[in-house]
């Protein structure tokens, strides 16, 4: 007798007929020799025959039942009787896992089914879950280097004793090879451009010049032609590529490793050249993936440069982003963008300026600025001030006891009198919409304006006729100064407008000891000649008693994690304005490479503020958490944690980068 697994095997074992009428002949023959003998051996053989008869139409009458079972009508019962006969596997499964039913096909994939479960054949399938929740999608198993399609038809009777469950199988493998050939040949389409080959060319001899312009359009030419990729450069510092998924799958592996091959590849230079790597893939057509690689090479400038950017399916994805962002010497922009904006000031009926949520000094002393050149040329102009910081108390005291600045300052209550069809929005250090004083003023504004300095975020306002946004730039102050100097050749900055500006560019550079440059101390030379007193702005940025207590309570809650990263865990509840003053405070310790001030502020939410000396891009890390900034200043705000919760967020995420050495 076979096993009970295998009583339902519906295609008949014809070595047992062919066995039997081998006998059946044989007892012929030995008619001639000994009919006894000969006539046992031939009932002997009809019998077993009979037998094998018997019950293979047994066998042929049990399984209909169990496909009765399993077919709601007679169509159905049809449909499964024709799978039955076809060359893919099928079984029927019992609740409990034991299989009922098997075909051959099926029993030719496993060297024993007999007394064995569905899970032992196949681990993937978990019958149980299929009964309960009724699963009729697809499954993918692998048995061997086959991969198999498995599709569940559960059929519920009146007890789960009851139940049939079919198991139809269907070999994939060629299928999935296909598919996978198919994605490896799909075109990505990408725009390489050197972020500062003016800059970098003209840091060597003038002899060295050609050699050094030569050798690295041979690096980034040599590395796409390698892969197999096709390159064309358009311009001096820009090149167009087409290469597959196959290839853009190994660039990925490699981190992008022309990044630092470019940077690294002459040491004795002054400004080594840094590029940026903007890739469209994913999209329907060649021109849309075109399209898709412009704007994530305006991801990897806006985000500081040397990166690279991949854009697909509206999502972006980055690597490298390690280096400080290269400052550009040359202000032609700067002029150019004074010019722009001058003509949209001249053509508006009035000016509205509008910084951030929570204004410190550099969004503020920005607006001041634009407001000053807007007045100027005899138009009406109001910052909009709804939230502020406590970095600006002294300085908007100073600025209502001048009475220079009557007015100037609008909230929400006064905006319906003010803004007409033709007002000018301003936009001063921010780029997102939702983080804006008021963000549905960008939709009902029709001209707009942005000057920020920020590395860019995917969300970005996109709408603007004017964006003037260098993340090289220490602060937006530093570049409304920059275009004050090329506004109007008869415009000068009155004093009180210029300590705006100079406290901004003081706030965002730590009393500029980061993020500063060439241009930096050029701007403040400039506020500095229009009457600035240094000693009078390091008062107007002086911090309060509670304050500067509760800086130190957060210094003095430190630990050291990972070797040199300062982690604060403050449990109380404090202003932005401290907890990114603790974060540099913690920066002062010796060896720590990068800080970090995990703290509740006034509103509920945690705040992360993140910094560095430039060895550690704590940018990167606060992404991770929804945040974001420069390199070595950074910050996140998260809702609906505790700050223990937000700590461990932030372990986590600096593992994870220090894993991928990406930090």
């Amino acid at each position: 007798m076979k096993q009970k697994n295998e009583m339902f095997d519906s295609v008949p074992h014809i070595s047992t007929p062919i066995f039997s009428l081998i006998i059946f002949i044989s007892s012929i023959f030995l008619f001639r020799f000994n009919h006894v003998l000969a006539s046992i051996v031939l009932v002997s053989s009809l019998c077993i025959f009979f037998e094998k008869v018997t019950r293979h139409f047994g066998r042929i009458r049990k399984m209909r039942e169990y496909i009765s079972n399993a077919a709601k009508d007679e169509d159905e019962l049809q449909n499964n009787e024709a799978l039955f006969k076809s060359m893919n596997p099928i079984a029927g499964i019992r609740v409990d896992g034991s299989v009922a039913w098997y075909n051959s096909a099926f029993k030719e994939l496993f060297q024993s089914v007999s007394d064995k479960k569905i899970n032992e054949l196949l681990p993937e399938i978990n019958i149980r879950d299929i009964y309960n929740r009724s699963i009729n999608e697809s499954i993918n198993v692998h048995i061997g280097e086959e991969v198999y399609s498995v599709r569940a038809n559960v059929r519920r009777r009146t007890s789960a004793e009851h139940a049939a469950i079919m198991l139809y199988m269907e070999n994939i493998t060629e299928n999935l090879k296909l598919k996978e050939e198919l994605a490896n040949s799909q075109c990505a389409v990408a725009h390489i451009m050197v972020d500062n080959y003016d800059e970098a060319i003209d840091s060597v001899d003038e002899e060295e010049r050609l050699d050094v312009a030569n050798l690295l359009d041979k690096n980034i030419i040599g590395w796409i032609q390698d892969a197999g990729g096709l390159i064309k450069k358009t311009e001096k510092d820009k090149f167009l590529c087409v290469f597959t998924k196959k290839e853009l799958d190994l660039f990925t592996e490699g981190k992008f490793e022309i990044l630092k091959t470019v940077k690294e590849y002459n040491p004795g230079m002054k400004t080594p050249p840094t590029i940026s790597i903007g890739i469209g893939f994913g999209e329907d057509n060649f021109n849309q993936n075109n399209i898709s690689a412009k704007k994530a090479l305006d991801m990897a400038l806006g985000r500081g440069g040397d990166q690279a950017v991949i854009r697909e399916d509206g999502k972006f994805s980055y690597y490298g982003g390690n280096s400080k962002e290269t400052e550009k010497r040359t202000k032609v922009k700067a002029r150019i963008m004074a010019h722009n904006l001058r003509e949209l000031i001249d053509a508006c009926d009035n000016v509205l300026i509008m910084g951030h949520r929570d204004s410190d000094a550099d969004a503020i002393g920005a607006a001041i600025g634009i407001a000053n050149m807007a007045s100027y040329v005899k138009k009406e102009a109001k910052v909009l001030l709804v939230t502020k910081d406590d970095t600006v108390h002294l300085l908007l005291k100073k600025i209502e006891e001048n009475h220079y600045h009557d007015g100037m300052f609008i909230g929400k209550q006064g905006l319906r009198d003010y803004i007409t069809q033709g007002t000018l929005l301003v936009i001063c250090d921010t780029h997102v919409p939702e983080y804006t004083e008021m963000p549905e003023l960008i939709d009902s504004i029709k001209t707009k304006v942005v000057i920020d300095h920020h590395r860019r975020s995917e969300s970005f306002i996109s709408n603007a006729d004017l964006v003037y946004h260098e993340p090289f730039a220490s602060s937006t102050c530093e570049m409304v100064t920059e275009i004050m100097q090329y506004f109007d050749a008869h415009y000068a900055v009155s004093t009180v407008d210029a300590e705006a500006l100079y406290c901004g560019i003081a706030v965002d550079t730590k009393n500029f000891t980061f993020k500063t440059g060439v241009r930096t101390f050029e701007a403040a030379a400039y506020l500095r000649a229009a009457g600035v007193d240094t000693l009078h702005v390091k008062k107007l940025l002086r911090k309060s008693i509670e304050n500067y207590k509760h800086k130190a309570c957060i210094v003095t809650e430190a630990q050291i994690y990972s070797d040199n990263i300062a982690i604060s865990l403050f449990s109380g509840i404090v202003p932005h304005i401290v907890i990114a003053s603790a974060a540099d405070e913690l920066l002062e310790i010796n060896d720590v490479k990068a800080s970090f001030v995990v703290a509740r502020d006034e509103e509920g939410s945690v705040i992360i503020s993140g910094r560095s000396l430039g060895e550690v891009n704590v940018q990167m890390v606060l992404e991770k958490l929804g945040g974001g900034g420069h390199m070595m200043v950074a910050g996140a705000q998260l809702r609906g944690t505790s700050v223990a919760d937000a700590g461990d967020l932030l372990k986590q995420a600096i593992d994870e980068l220090i894993g991928k050495e990406v930090i």
